[in-house]
């Protein structure tokens, strides 16, 4: 890890030269590597990355830029928590599956709209069907949807 940190902050912090004295080196000691890894949170809070990102790196930092003491990581993702204005303590992991589980929630309710939209345009055009007045071309302009969308709908009164 240590031949790779500089090309690391090099990445993720583009300007880490400017604060950093690339020529010293850095020692690998636990609080160092602390302070390190939230100076890279702040500076991507700072400048506006979304939360997401945020908790992409962190767990690419967890996984990859490990402390030597297990219990770091608490200690980090308690400052992270305290930097991002969570209020309960919550692990790295755990944070970026919330986030995954409010998307996916998300796309659900989406969906759920979606079809709830399909259903609402299927009973119109069965009742327009069913009352007779209008031809195909007409029942999909009125509802709003299409010539084929009004056949399937035809097709499946047909087998009621």
């Amino acid at each position: 890890m240590e031949e790779v940190f500089d090309d690391l902050l090099m990445f993720i912090f583009p300007d880490a030269k400017k604060v950093f004295d690339f020529r010293r080196g850095f020692e690998f000691l636990d609080n160092r590597l602390l302070e390190q890894k939230l100076m890279i949170v702040r500076m991507l809070n700072k400048k506006g990355f979304s939360e997401k990102k945020i908790v992409s790196i962190m767990v690419f930092l967890h996984n990859y830029v490990q402390f030597g003491k297990p219990e770091m990581n608490r200690i980090f993702v308690e400052e992270v928590d305290s930097i991002l204005g969570k209020k309960n303590y919550m692990g790295i992991v755990e944070h970026l599956a919330e986030i995954r589980a409010t998307e996916a929630r998300k796309v659900a309710l989406k969906e759920g709209l979606e079809e709830g939209k399909e259903n609402a345009s299927r009973a119109f055009v069965e009742n327009l069907l069913r009352d007779g007045l209008y031809t195909q071309v007409k029942i999909a302009s009125l509802a709003n949807v299409t010539l084929a969308f009004v056949k399937k709908v035809k097709k499946g009164q047909g087998s009621k």
